[in-house]
């Protein structure tokens, strides 16, 4: 049986896993020199994850279009134009808000 403080506990640990993860692949983003082959496919590896497991199955298309414009920035990568990278910034704080995040934080960086 889950007492409260697991309840806590896993929570904590969520947020840290979806804020390190998305911490990453803003990095990743942010980048302009090719990466790590390995990395970027971890990238599409967590955004298929939390649209799987974690995002409302009826949130609407707006979320839908922000995870298939990062997997084509993340198919494309690093032959990406600056307003690509902010497009992908922009859908990153959309998938972030739908996770129960202040997604503004990440809109306000573009």
């Amino acid at each position: 049986m889950m007492t409260l403080d697991t309840c806590k506990n896993t929570a904590k640990k969520y947020k840290a896993w979806v804020n390190n993860r998305v911490a990453a692949l803003l990095l990743a983003i942010e980048r302009t020199k090719a990466g790590n082959d390995e990395s970027l496919i971890r990238h599409e590896f967590f955004l298929d994850e939390i649209e799987h497991h974690f995002v409302d199955g009826n949130a609407g298309g707006r979320v839908g279009r922000a995870f298939q414009y990062l997997r084509r920035y993340l198919k494309d990568y690093p032959l990406m134009k600056a307003g690509h990278r902010k497009g992908a910034l922009k859908m990153l704080g959309i998938i972030y808000g739908q996770l129960g995040f202040d997604g503004r934080k990440i809109l306000a960086a573009v």
